[in-house]
């Protein structure tokens, strides 16, 4: 099998300008700790990676009392209360109480999420996409096949950003919509991405700053934008917002590219990314939030598209309390 470590470039924090670049050091760091994690998917496979990020993250959860009260107190803010003997929400229904092993659950699947998604585009193309099941992927199908591209609503809880990749191992052109202040760790293996794997369908990424022209181009040539419209906070002032009530509280969130896609005419589908088995994962397309024929007026359009998708999103969290990761 070809080998697909990057070659050292001239210039390690080479970038296009308007993309935050990489340093020497993350450059050194994550391609020294992709080869470890490599090194031990050869000998022990996916599984036993696995493995090794539930020990790690056990240990994480036992020692690491600070974090688990952020993660409690994440909880607690959208009504999901932790079922101990120190909760603030007593009388909170039994349904909505996150147990010790769900405590544990996150710290392991956030470990392994991350270790994952440094490996998962170097692994033989056939053996990640065996990591998903795409339910829904019919109708996802269908919807992108009417040719006016194709949003796709997701939510920042859970392991979102890996869907970059299996949509590109699945042969999607996909537009991701970022943050330009994104981790190291996703800086990176867009670098990586953008440079190592050119037989592949590379996604491409968009900075939510950026004016959105690029947007509309990008919908109108029949392909798929992607990203998170419940944002902790708006950092620009001239973003295009709605407020929504969920977890029985007004938020805002980002309707930005959800309304370039109502003007595009273009298909609008929700979906998350859940853990499927051990160690695999499953995405699914959970409800249409616009179609273009419906004959609905944009800010129509726009606020019942809203209003499903934030319910949507709150049962997500109370049936998976594990996956909240905005903390």
């Amino acid at each position: 099998m070809t080998s697909h470590s990057p070659a050292l470039p001239s210039r390690v924090d080479e970038a296009p300008p308007d993309h935050p670049k990489i340093t020497a050091w993350e450059y050194v760091s994550y391609t020294m700790l992709c080869a470890v994690f490599r090194g031990l998917v050869a000998v022990v496979g996916v599984s036993g990676l696995h493995r090794l990020a539930s020990a790690f993250g056990t240990l994480e959860w036992l020692i690491n009392r600070k974090r688990r009260r952020r993660f409690h107190a994440a909880l607690r803010q959208l009504g999901v209360a932790p079922a101990s003997n120190g909760s603030k929400h007593p009388t909170a229904p039994k349904e909505a109480r996150a147990t010790p092993s769900e405590t544990r659950r996150y710290f392991v699947q956030t470990r392994y999420d991350k270790i994952l998604f440094l490996l998962l585009d170097t692994l033989p193309p056939d053996r990640a996409r065996s990591l998903f099941r795409f339910d829904g992927k019919a109708a996802f199908d269908e919807a992108l096949a009417q040719g006016r591209g194709l949003y796709l609503a997701l939510s920042h809880h859970g392991p979102h950003h890996i869907l970059a990749i299996f949509f590109s191992l699945c042969g999607y052109p996909t537009l991701a919509v970022r943050d330009r202040h994104e981790s190291a760790l996703r800086r990176f293996v867009r670098w990586r991405f953008d440079r190592c794997y050119p037989d592949r369908v590379r996604p491409r990424w968009f900075y939510s700053d950026a004016f959105p022209r690029e947007l509309y181009r990008w919908l109108r040539k029949g392909h798929v934008v992607a990203s998170t419209m419940d944002v902790a906070r708006v950092h620009q002032a001239n973003r295009k917002t709605e407020e929504v009530t969920i977890f029985g509280e007004a938020r805002t969130f980002v309707s930005g590219p959800l309304r370039v896609a109502i003007r595009c005419g273009s298909p609008v589908v929700q979906g998350f990314v859940t853990p499927d088995r051990r160690y695999g994962y499953r995405f699914e397309i959970v409800e249409r939030l616009f179609d273009p024929e419906s004959g609905e007026t944009e800010e129509e359009a726009v606020s019942r598209a809203m209003r499903l998708y934030a319910a949507n999103v709150e049962r997500y969290l109370r049936e998976t309390p594990s996956l909240i990761s905005r903390i």
